[in-house]
Order: C-alpha cells, then structure tokens, then sequence
C-alpha cells in the first residue's frame, strides 16, 4: 500500500467511525419513529470481465475458472428519526464464497504460479461488503428523489488449487471507499423504484445499479422484487495488479418496519 493509500485508508476509516458515532448520537435514535429490516435474498451470477491480475498474468474467474452462481443474503438496517425527517441513516452487509471446480482450458498464471492446460483446479472468491450511510429524500409530485452518501469497506479474497500438484496461490484485497448515489421512488402503495451509485473514491471501487419494485402487504410490511449489479474493484485497469468482481441477478426479500 502506497503512502496515498494509506492516507485514504485511514481518512475513510475515520469517516466510517465518525458516521457510526454520529448516528448513535442523533436525538431520538434510541426511541426512533421508525426503524426498518430490509432482508433481501439475492441469487446474483459473475459476470465475465471479473477477473484476478497478478504480476501482468491474470485469471477470468467466470471463463477460465467457471466461477457462476451463488445465493446471497443482503441484510440492511435503516433509522429514521422522526417520519418528517427527510434522513435515513443505513448500515448493510452482504457477502459471498463462490466456488469452482473446472479443467483448465488453457494456461493461466496467478500469484507466480502456473497452471497448465488440463490441470483440474478448484478455486474460490470470496467476498465480504460492509456499508454505512445516508439517504437525503426529498418529496415531490412526481416521486421521491435520494441522493445517497456511502462509506464501503470491502474484502475480496481469492484461492486456486492445482488437484494435482496441490500447489496453491492465495490473494487478498481489502479496501475502503465513500461512494455517491441517487434514487428515486415512485408514490402510492405499489412503488416502482432505481437506485444508481456511479461515484467511488477511495483505495478501490464500489459501484452498481438497483432497480425493482415494493408492494405493501400490510401496515408494517413490502414484499420487493428487483434486479441489481454491483462491480467491485481493487487496482486500476491498466494496473500491473488487479482484483475485479462484478455480480449481477434478481433478488427478492422483505421489508418489516418497526
């Protein structure tokens, strides 16, 4: 980690700490108007430009690897202090170990090893996002518009193993960045709804899309359905290094409020 890294990582750590603190200080927390569970079950695939660089020779995870499906479980806690108030606070979390086991159809190099072409491996990418923040609504005729402030704290942790030789190489990437998004939410009782956070700084990135839809069941709770894809990168594209995991897929779950 480069001094500039460093110095980012410790700012957003700071942010991450200082978001957290305000939140439990905000007046009327403790006896919230409103706190909200929203319990999504995602089924999310790769998608083929993910992919593990290391030393200018890499692995695509989806192609060469076969890495595909995985059932996530995405779980957010929302505080809102009062219903006027135009705030939700939110903390997140989702995480994932996709698992592989393919022959190689060609030779593909990771963390200074090789593996030959008809090698059996098994393979691993394992993920952990934690998220907190802010949404900022603002009420009008044509819906809710947002516009979302996030601190992100990633960890991607890959693992490739000849059956073999049993040789193995291992690769972990953690880092944090302060992302910004906008939603909007349409009225009544049947919502339609999109969320897109196109904005990352920090030591990688976070971004992705949400779209979908929130029908009432009853006072306290929605059902919602939709459709989301999330891209998460550590190092830049022309690096000699690089870790990029993008997810996408249908998702449903509930929402009980409390």
């Amino acid at each position: 980690m480069n001094k500039r890294e460093k110095m980012t990582s410790i700012t957003v750590n700071l942010g991450l700490a200082l978001c957290v603190t305000l939140l439990a200080g905000v007046p009327g927390t403790a006896a919230a108007s409103q706190i909200a569970v929203d319990t999504d079950f995602w089924n999310p695939h790769v998608m083929n430009r993910s992919d593990v660089k290391t030393a200018n020779s890499g692995v695509n995870l989806k192609n060469d690897l076969g890495l595909d499906k995985k059932a996530v479980l995405d779980l957010t806690i929302k505080f809102k202090n009062k219903t006027t108030d135009p705030r939700t606070f939110f903390i997140h979390h989702d995480g994932a170990n996709f698992q592989g086991n393919k022959t190689l159809g060609h030779s593909v190099g990771f963390q200074g090893g090789t593996y030959l072409a008809g090698d059996r491996v098994n393979s691993e990418m394992k993920y952990d996002h934690f998220q907190v923040g802010m949404k900022n609504e603002s009420v009008t005729p044509g819906g809710v518009f947002s516009t979302i402030y996030q601190l992100n704290h990633v960890s991607l942790e890959s693992h490739l193993t000849d059956k073999s030789s049993l040789f193995t190489g291992n690769k972990k990437e953690t880092f944090n960045c302060l992302g910004i998004g906008f939603g909007w939410e349409s009225l009544g009782t049947t919502k339609f709804f999109a969320e897109v956070t196109p904005l990352s700084i920090g030591g990688g990135i976070y971004s992705g899309y949400n779209l979908g839809v929130k029908s009432q069941l009853s006072s306290n709770t929605s059902f919602v359905i939709g459709y989301k894809q999330v891209g998460m990168q550590k190092g830049k594209d022309n690096a000699a290094t690089r870790t990029r995991l993008d997810l996408s897929g249908m998702y449903w779950g509930l929402t009980s409020n409390f």
